[in-house]
């Protein structure tokens, strides 16, 4: 496309001019640290992506390595100039990838594969993919450290310094936290000195944080990933060509002084190096893989065991017919009342090929990414609902025991990768069973899902939400459908066939990271902003806790779908003078997508007797005089559930 080679003609043009480390400073700044609004920090990140930041730096470095040249001032008005220009050219060669087909087809197509691949956020942060180096390569770390140059636990203190320096450098300019101080913008070139580190910088900080970390040891780090004249790969010039920034993301100055133009690029290199060291040695290639299939499954089991618990959580169970024939094996298997998770974990990455935009490459990759798993779970996902007789067998030859009927299974196929442009693929390649929604989320998305899920019954609620929506929705990585589940529960518009869930989520997130350095207090955005008020899922939450002969699950959802208004109105009663008499009761029906849904009762007060027998007997009777719906009757003395009738209807 000749518009396409023109604009990263210019954009190579102006990567190529003296001071353009300074331009990418400025720009990286906007996207990373916070800015004052009346007198109040505020962060609001820039739409510029991390891997266009790499882009820019791969452009620079592809027409020669002159770090001198690169961080020349600039006049302010030249600056901004650029600046601008920059920003505009980065649109302007989005937009030659995005298609506006006419029909499904013709959303198969190199460009959608690579636009969707290049510009779709990774939903994991800088220390994410750290934390996870000590998950995924949990049985290799010896055999890595022995191999990469460098040892991996230090490589983490080193990166965390380098935050800590990042941030001490912003506090600095800040006037030490005063918001009424901003980076002084005057001159537009003061940005670069906040991403310009040096090693003596990184040990100080090495040495506060009390890590026992050499100066050699960070000269090594940084001759690992930093770029010092290395060549540039063969061809180099579009965003779907490989780019040898992403390997060495830190700009090489001179021995004092190394530039950072993104932590995410730094921390994904860091989080990758290892793998692809494994994974092409091939002596050990085959022990790595079979290991870090492990890891992947035992860390997806540590984080599902947050929420299900210890008592409820499985790892490699293998699922048999009564007569012993083999169904499938469940990698993770989770039960909550009459509800069951099965996870399968598959540590597959996106291949050159399918970066670059090949059709059938990025087909075959996500077949055997997601696809592939995706389908193993159907198969115990059917017989299960099938209500066959199964044998669930762990690896120590032990069976576990359901001791209810399962009325609801899910499917989740986890990745070891946040596998870029995998939510566009699906709409591309999966092929779903009408049954089971193919939920799919990387190790990262599934950490912080369990974050703000720890709730069983709320993160069943988040797969039945996605299961109702899965033709409706699209969004470019998981935390993003996750966020608009915690901020309205997934209820979009009646009008709309197709609602794009945008990057809200992930900046709110990012905000949330930024704040906590700032404050050093943990931020409760989500549980501040939720759709349904906080005591009323507090309510929810004490009904789940009971015991009752009920599918604790149907009930959860029954009330978790009601209106925020309604709840209100609930607690708002429940609240009142009259909940304070020796008994008190109130009923409403309720109404989904404009349709009768059934209805609840509520009974409380002082009298005990009186309210467990009215629970009954009022549930009894709305439930017969409204049989169309699901009706909940429910008693509560001071907070505390002290009866429950609940009527499940069959429509």
């Amino acid at each position: 496309m000749s518009e396409r080679s023109e604009i990263i003609k210019k954009l190579k043009a102006i990567t190529g001019k003296a001071g353009f480390l300074r331009i990418l400073a400025d720009i990286a700044r906007e996207d990373t640290f916070s800015k004052v609004k009346d007198f109040e920090l505020e962060y609001s990140p820039d739409m510029t992506l991390y891997s266009e930041l790499g882009y820019l730096a791969g452009l620079m470095i592809s027409q020669s390595y002159e770090p001198e040249k690169y961080i020349e001032e600039i006049d302010n008005e030249s600056f901004e100039k650029q600046e601008e220009e920059i920003r505009k050219l980065l649109n302007d060669l989005h937009l030659t990838y995005v298609s506006f087909p006419t029909n499904a087809e013709d959303l198969v197509s190199s460009d959608s594969i690579i636009e969707s691949t290049f510009y779709a956020e990774s939903g994991a942060y800088d220390l994410q993919f750290l934390d996870h180096i000590n998950k995924l390569y949990r049985h290799d770390i010896d055999w890595i450290n022995s191999k990469i140059g460098f040892n991996i636990k230090l490589a983490i203190y080193i990166f965390k310094a380098i935050l800590c320096r990042l941030e001490a450098a912003y506090n600095y300019v800040l006037g030490e936290k005063d918001v009424a101080k901003e980076l002084d913008l005057s001159n537009r070139n003061s940005s670069f000195n906040l991403f310009c580190i040096s090693p003596t910088e990184i040990h100080v900080y090495s040495k506060m944080m009390g890590a026992k970390i050499e100066p050699e040891d960070i000269i090594n780090f940084l001759d690992e990933f930093s770029y010092y004249g290395q060549g540039q790969y063969e061809n180099f010039s579009g965003i779907e060509t490989q780019n040898i920034i992403t390997e060495y993301p830190i700009i090489k100055i001179d021995d004092s002084r190394y530039f950072i133009s993104s932590t995410i690029l730094l921390s994904k290199a860091i989080y990758s190096r290892p793998y692809y060291i494994g994974i092409k040695d091939n002596e050990y290639s085959d022990i790595f893989s079979k290991n870090i299939g492990n890891a992947l499954e035992e860390t997806a089991e540590e984080y599902l065991r947050k929420s299900f618990g210890k008592e409820n959580t499985y790892r490699s169970v293998k699922v048999e017919s009564k007569k012993g024939e083999a169904i499938s094996d469940a990698d993770v298997l989770c039960i909550c009342d009459d509800a069951v998770v099965i996870a399968q974990c598959k540590n597959k990455r996106l291949t050159v090929p399918s970066k670059k935009g090949d059709i059938s490459s990025a087909k075959k990759d996500f077949l055997k990414a997601i696809q592939d798993p995706y389908e193993q779970g159907c198969k115990i996902a059917t017989a299960i609902s099938s209500k066959l007789e199964l044998r669930f067998i762990l690896d120590n030859g032990k069976h576990i025991n359901l001791n209810k009927i399962i009325t609801k299974v899910f499917i989740l196929c986890i990745t070891s990768d946040y596998y870029p442009g995998s939510k566009f693929q699906e709409i591309l390649f999966s092929e779903q069973n009408n049954s089971f929604t193919l939920t799919q989320m990387s190790i990262f998305d599934l950490e912080l899902t369990m974050k703000y899920l720890v709730d069983p019954y709320d993160f069943l609620y988040y797969l039945y939400r996605r299961s109702l929506m899965r033709h409706k929705i699209i969004s470019e990585n998981e935390i993003n459908i996750l966020g608009h589940y915690l901020e309205a529960d997934l209820v979009f518009p009646e009008k709309f066939d197709i609602n794009l869930i945008d990057n809200d989520f992930e900046w709110n997130f990012r905000k949330d990271v930024v704040n906590k350095y700032l404050t050093g207090e943990e931020s409760n955005y989500f549980i501040d902003n939720r759709r349904l008020p906080r005591d009323y899922i507090e309510l929810v939450q004490k009904i789940e806790l009971i015991k009752c002969d009920f599918s604790k699950v149907d009930i959860s959802f029954f009330l978790r779908k009601i209106s925020s208004d309604t709840a209100r109105e609930i607690m708002k009663y429940l609240n009142s003078q009259k909940a304070k008499n020796s008994i008190f009761d109130f009923s409403m029906t309720l109404k989904e997508d404009k349709r009768y849904a059934g209805g609840l009762t509520f009974v409380t007060g002082t009298d005990f007797n009186r309210i467990t027998k009215a629970v009954i007997v009022l549930g009894d009777k709305h439930s017969r005089a409204c049989p169309d719906g699901d009706w909940l009757s429910i008693g509560i003395i001071s907070g505390k559930i002290v009866g429950i009738f609940f009527f499940k209807s069959e429509s």
